[in-house]
């Protein structure tokens, strides 16, 4: 018998490809692993649990406009109210009465004749008409009623004021979803005194869910506003909800279908956002007065280039415009060195143009006379089959196409002859169709290669004033499977790595954990939790990055199976959550430093609850008992202690209400996991939209889904990737060809032991091996399972006698485990760390001790 200690004190090149399992000769294999599913790598060398969904939102689904045909319609103040629902924005409803001070002043009214549900409420070609400067801020209004009487406003106010160019649009949405009202009313509710002016409305539009109602594709789109505010943009069929910090703000009208979404690119500046995509003509969006305030229009390019297009078959003769719903519009665009590049329409696929350096960035026409370094200019790529997706600027401006990624300088001189062409950077590797966006990390670009199985890097090369392009997942690509779409998140701790998620079409999500001087580069698997009717786990379908900003909030869609049909939640990746589609409320409450000894009362100042009962008193931690300890008067919120001579100055007293159910809609007839007050509770059902807590809790609660099995979903991926069968996948996974998961949402397993053999020895390759003991490190960690041999883990007991109070959580642990008397004989001598609670836990290294039988 041979003893061998094996230590593992780092992790850093995560989840390894099955091709590398006997690569010893890589040093990537003493700091990977076999399976990293559903953890977060740390450049010091350890692992984490990925970061719990917290739950944001649901997505809206494919909207259709309601049909207003034979529905009541009037303009009480005048102006022909057919007008406002005739599809023509430029036949308009124009009110006859002065506005005066009249409130409310009705500017079109609607009846429906029987209630309908409705997600959305478009205003279009809407302006304030008179002389003077006239502001009515807060006071227009969308509002819906059932009888007629009674009105509420659906979303928030918006403002409209007199100026040369006052047409706008405004869209109206509720964050809970539709509404089924029968009324609908535009109007002006306020005491500003708007004179002899008038109000006209281009068109009024209630939208609905397609019937059926099913999902639409989405995409997450980022937009930062003046370096304080950072917003994510929910994009759905027509629609970009706003959020801010995750918190429902606004609802924007787009022209991009479900279907357009997904290739569709934007690009920022200032406080505009612009849309694009090759049907569509460019759309533009743009920020307000606050966060709950945006309104949206096709962008009017200033002036657009021409063409004769009769080399095309499609070409009538003639110059014509290079933009337009005939020849396409831009696929993509950026802001780059003062001026707007655009690219890639679907006759010019190949072609882009720059507006001029100074002035107007609409501008696309070069001046009649000698070219100077600021005009404008086009160029076209002379390679073949070189369409344009998209344009990243960085020091430089990036343009990846189908005939790979190409550079284009910055210029101080006018593009022309040779010196207009963009360097082809080297390597055959082509970008990844329309709508997939590159990223910009420390000195390199990232972008995704259209063969769905690498993801590749440029860098440059100083010294040689080249670029390089490398693939970045060549440890583990594996883990890349058709990817459909990828953000960057940059890391904000010295603890974290920077991110690079790729949403995979079986609805896994490969993640990249790097810090490019540090040398730290590893993959991990994410999957997320799933409803009851979901086969495997829910699936990812977009994820998104709030950028700028200081917390780096990162996003995921997650379509599930809940409550019989299928659904998309926007949800925010948070660390201190466990669960997915996760609510987590804290309990109300105060605290007080007790001023003297034997102090009788305090006095709180929240809201009394319903019950006496709700309310609970801690006094240094220890919670005390109602009716012995203190009695509560709800009127005035005073706590009498029944024995005050207990009470010394500088105690702490906490005075909170008790948590006996939360609000979990989006979940209903789900089984949730619950965690109480950093405990792990009961399961519980969603009912009427509610999750009962029957553990008693004054802290905090947290119920949602628990993560997948990620064992069952690795015998998928042995059965769909690597054609095995059924069985022989479970034999692999659980070392019996019948095995089946026993809830493990977490896996780490590291790889083969590699043991030198004696120089003067035989060769230990086909050796028995067992993992005699195990010591494994951790920080801040409450429970985990722990497997060796190929036999099934098992948990690992973490209470320690007398260090936590029976009412308490238990403590987290920063400690050394030691697992002594492990059994089995296996050829791979492989561990395995795994969770089927939602337990905090961070393991920093791991030490085997291996017994090898050398006969």
């Amino acid at each position: 018998m041979l003893k061998v200690d094996l230590p593992q004190t780092s992790y850093v090149s995560g989840e390894l490809d099955p091709q590398l399992t006997a690569r010893t000769d890589v040093t990537a294999y003493y700091t990977g692993v076999e399976r990293a599913r559903n953890v977060l790598l740390i450049p010091q060398g350890g692992f984490t649990r990925r970061p719990g969904l917290k739950f944001c939102a649901e997505a809206p689904p494919v909207i259709e406009k309601l049909d207003l045909t034979g529905k009541t319609l009037t303009a009480p103040n005048g102006g022909t109210a057919a007008n406002a629902v005739d599809d023509n924005e430029a036949t308009t409803v124009l009110t006859t009465t002065n506005i005066g001070t009249l409130d409310p002043y009705i500017i079109f009214h609607l009846d429906l004749g029987t209630a309908e549900p409705v997600w959305f409420a478009d205003v279009r070609n809407f302006s304030v008409s008179g002389t003077g400067f006239l502001n009515l801020t807060d006071e227009l209004r969308i509002q819906y009623s059932d009888d007629n009487a009674a009105w509420s406003d659906f979303g928030e106010p918006f403002d409209n004021f007199t100026r040369e160019d006052n047409r706008w649009n405004y869209r109206r949405g509720n964050e809970l979803g539709r509404v089924t009202h029968r009324y609908w009313r535009v109007v002006r509710i306020g005491a500003t005194n708007g004179g002899t002016s008038k109000f006209e409305l281009g068109e009024f539009r209630l939208w609905k869910a397609v019937e059926p109602e099913f999902v639409s594709a989405t995409r997450i789109v980022d937009f930062e506003f003046k370096a304080l505010e950072t917003y994510s943009l929910l994009a759905t069929d027509q629609n970009l909800r706003v959020f801010l910090d995750g918190v429902y703000q606004d609802d924007i009208a787009i022209p991009h279908t479900a279907a357009q979404i997904q290739q569709m690119t934007w690009a920022q500046e200032s406080d505009t956002l612009l849309l694009f995509h090759e049907d569509v003509q460019t759309h533009r969006i743009e920020r307000q007065g606050t966060s709950r305030e945006w309104i949206d229009r096709p962008l009017t390019f200033t002036s657009i280039p021409t063409r004769d297009f009769k080399d095309l078959v499609s070409a009538g003769g003639g110059a014509e415009p290079v933009w337009s719903a005939t020849r396409g519009w831009p696929r993509t665009g950026s802001f780059f060195k003062g001026r707007l590049y655009v690219g890639g329409t679907r006759d010019l696929s190949s072609t882009y143009w720059a507006s001029g350096a100074k002035g107007d960035v609409y501008a696309f026409v070069r001046p009649a006379s000698e070219p100077q370094a600021d005009d404008a200019f086009e160029l076209t790529i002379g390679e073949t089959a070189a369409s344009i997706y998209y344009m990243l600027p960085s020091d430089f401006l990036f343009i990846m196409t189908a005939a790979g990624p190409f550079v284009q300088e910055p210029r101080e001189d006018p593009p022309t002859g040779d010196n207009a062409t963009p360097q082809r950077l080297r390597g055959n590797k082509r970008a990844r169709g329309p709508g997939f966006r590159a990223f910009g990390l420390d000195k390199a670009i990232v972008f995704l290669d259209d063969s769905g199985e690498q993801v590749n890097e440029i860098v440059e090369e100083v010294f040689r004033g080249s670029f390089e392009v490398n693939n970045l997942a060549f440890f583990a690509p594996h883990l890349i499977r058709d990817p459909q779409e990828m953000t960057f998140r940059r890391a904000l701790s010295a603890n974290r790595g920077d991110l690079i998620l790729l949403v995979n079409s079986d609805g896994s999500m490969a993640v990249l954990q790097t810090l490019r001087d540090r040398e730290f580069t590893g993959w991990t698997s994410w999957h997320a939790g799933k409803g009851a009717a979901d086969a495997l786990q829910g699936r990812f379908v977009a994820v998104g990055v709030q950028v700028g900003g200081i917390d780096g909030r990162y996003y995921a869609v997650v379509e599930r199976t809940i409550d019989g049909r299928v659904r998309r939640f926007f949800e925010e990746f948070r660390e201190d959550y466990l669960l997915d589609a996760s609510v987590l409320i804290e309990a109300i409450n105060e605290s007080f430093v007790l001023s003297s000894d034997g102090q009788a009362t305090v006095v709180y100042s929240f809201e009394s609850p319903g019950d006496a009962a709700d309310i609970c008193v801690r006094r240094n931690k220890i919670l005390l008992d109602q009716g012995v300890d203190y009695s509560v008067d709800l009127g005035t919120k005073t706590i009498t202690f029944l024995t005050p001579a207990d009470n010394n100055e500088n105690d702490i007293v906490r005075v909170a209400i008790r948590i006996n159910e939360v609000d979990a809609p989006h979940l209903e007839g789900e089984t949730l996991r619950v965690r109480v007050d950093g405990a792990v509770g009961a399961d519980v059902t969603v009912t009427g939209g509610k999750a009962s807590i029957a553990e008693f809790s004054d802290e905090q609660v947290e119920v949602g889904l628990a993560w997948p099995d990620v064992k069952e979903i690795e015998v998928n991926e042995l059965v769909t990737r690597q054609f095995l069968t059924e069985e022989e996948a479970r034999f692999s996974v659980f070392s019996i060809s019948d095995g089946r998961g026993a809830g493990d949402g977490l896996l780490v397993r590291d790889m083969p032991a590699d043991i030198p053999p004696d120089p003067s020895g035989p060769s230990l390759r086909g050796k028995k091996k067992r993992v005699h003991t195990a010591v494994i490190s951790v920080t801040n960690t409450q429970g985990l399972y722990f497997g060796a041999n190929d036999e099934p883990p098992e948990p690992v007991d973490f209470a320690e006698f007398g260090d936590f109070l029976l009412d308490r959580r238990p403590p987290l642990r920063t400690t050394e485990i030691r697992i002594d008397n492990l059994q089995g004989w296996t050829l791979s001598g492989q561990t395995e760390i795994t969770q089927r609670d939602p337990l905090p836990l961070t393991v920093v290294a791991m030490v085997r001790e291996i017994v090898v039988a050398t006969r």
